[in-house]
């Protein structure tokens, strides 16, 4: 499920405060608004990951030093990919408690999934996820199931 992006409008507000506050060219100025509004978001998956990561590259060469709110940005960026790279080695139980935690997510709150006695087996890695949770945490975490496998 694609997640919703900010409207044109606001993304035009973001570019005329960036122009009139930095000293930057015209890509790097659509770079910024991207970073904007990804900010937030998850990685979910590889083609995110390449997406951030090329969007790292592509600012960093920009001095946000005398700008606190786009070095913010920046870390929240940084943030991300790395915390998508430490799931990489991780079981998929692993990659449901992260989940859970990133979306502040109660074990009851997914009860409709599968029964909560099993979700608190599930977090404490006493059972595997079937290919049925994967499918399902998937869909309401809105990843790609890929996610809890691992490569």
């Amino acid at each position: 499920m694609e997640e919703v992006m900010p409207n044109d409008k606001y993304q035009k507000d973001i570019k005329k405060l960036i122009t009139n506050t930095l000293d930057i060219t015209p890509k790097q100025l659509n770079s910024l608004v991207e970073l904007i509004t990804l900010t937030n978001q998850f990685i979910h998956d590889d083609k995110d990951l390449n997406r951030d990561l090329s969007l790292l590259e592509d600012l960093s060469e920009l001095d946000v030093q005398d700008n606190a709110c786009m070095a913010y940005c920046l870390d929240k960026l940084i943030d991300k990919i790395e915390k998508y790279e430490s799931t990489k080695n991780l079981t998929p139980n692993q990659k449901l408690v992260i989940l859970m935690k990133q979306t502040k997510t109660k074990q009851k709150e997914l009860s409709h999934i599968v029964p909560q006695s099993i979700i608190s087996e599930l977090v404490n890695g006493k059972r595997q996820l079937t290919i049925r949770h994967i499918k399902e945490f998937a869909q309401y975490f809105k990843v790609d199931p890929s996610f809890f496998i691992n490569t």
